[in-house]
C-alpha cells in the first residue's frame, strides 16, 4: 500500500480505523487482532497489532490470552473504550458488555470466532447489519448466532453448526426460527458449518419435524439452507 504523504489525510485514516475498531468491538465485545483488522479495512496484521497496542495504551481495549490456549491472544473493550465510540455513534450504549477475561470460557471461543469469520466474510461481500445472537432481543422464539442483511435487503438469520446437535434439539431450534420467520423479524436461516458436516446437517434438516410431529410444508423447508463455512456467503446465483 503505497504511503499517505499528506499529514491530515493520514490523520483522518488513522482516526477513521480506531473508530471502526472500536465500533467492532462494541458489538463484538472481544475478538482476534486478525478479525478485527478484516473489520477496521486492516490488511496487514503487524498494522493490526499496533493500533490495538496504541489503544491499549489509552485504556480503550485490553488483552488478555485465551484461556488454555497459549498461541492465542484476543482483544476487547473497555468501559472507556465504550465510552470513547459512544461518543462517536448515539446508537451505541456506553454502558453495554466489556471484555471480562475471566468469564470468556474456552468451550466458547470457537464458535464465537467462526461466527465472527463469518462475519466477516458477510461484510466483505457487502452484507450489513450484522447484530451478534447475545445483542438480540431476548423475546425471540429463538435466538440465532447472527442476523444480518444480504445486499438485496433480505435479512437472514445465522446458525454456525461446529458440531451436530440431536434431532430432538433441531425440531426445537426449527419450529422457534419459523415462528420468527412469521413474525417478520427475518426471511429465513443460514445454517453454517465445516464443509464435512453439510451433507449430514442437510439430511437432518430434510428430515426434521415439528416438535408435535407434523411435517414441514415445502415452502418452510425451503426457509432453511445448510451451506459450508467456506461457501458462506452463497454467491447470487446460489442464493
Amino acid at each position: 500500500m503505497p504511503l499517505i504523504s499528506d499529514a491530515a489525510t493520514r490523520t483522518a485514516r488513522a482516526a477513521s480505523k480506531r473508530a471502526a475498531v472500536l465500533r467492532y468491538l462494541a458489538s463484538e465485545v472481544w475478538s482476534t487482532a486478525d478479525l478485527i483488522g478484516r473489520a477496521a479495512g486492516i490488511g496487514c496484521r503487524r498494522v493490526s497489532n499496533r493500533l490495538l497496542s496504541t489503544l491499549a495504551r489509552e485504556g480503550s481495549v485490553r488483552r488478555a490470552p485465551a484461556p488454555d490456549l497459549s498461541a492465542l491472544t484476543i482483544w476487547g473493550i473497555t468501559p472507556h473504550g465504550r465510552a470513547v465510540v459512544a461518543g462517536m455513534d448515539a446508537g451505541i450504549d456506553p454502558a453495554g458488555p466489556v471484555f471480562e477475561p475471566g468469564r470468556v470460557a474456552l468451550s466458547a471461543i470457537p464458535h464465537r470466532l467462526m461466527i465472527q469469520r463469518l462475519r466477516a466474510a458477510g461484510e466483505a461481500a457487502g452484507w450489513t447489519g450484522w447484530t451478534p445472537g447475545d445483542r438480540l432481543a431476548r423475546d425471540l422464539a429463538t435466538r440465532p448466532d447472527a442476523i444480518g442483511t444480504r445486499p438485496d435487503g433480505v435479512r437472514l438469520a445465522i446458525e454456525a453448526e461446529r458440531t451436530v446437535k440431536t434431532p430432538q434439539r433441531y425440531r426445537a431450534i426449527v419450529a422457534g426460527h419459523l415462528k420468527a420467520i412469521t413474525a417478520g423479524s427475518y426471511a429465513g436461516v443460514y445454517v453454517v458449518a465445516p464443509p464435512s458436516l453439510v451433507s449430514g446437517l442437510a439430511r437432518i434438516f430434510a428430515a426434521v419435524r415439528l416438535p408435535g410431529g407434523g411435517a414441514l410444508t415445502a415452502a418452510e423447508r425451503k426457509r432453511f439452507r445448510v451451506v459450508a463455512e467456506t461457501d458462506f456467503p452463497p454467491k447470487k446465483k446460489d442464493e
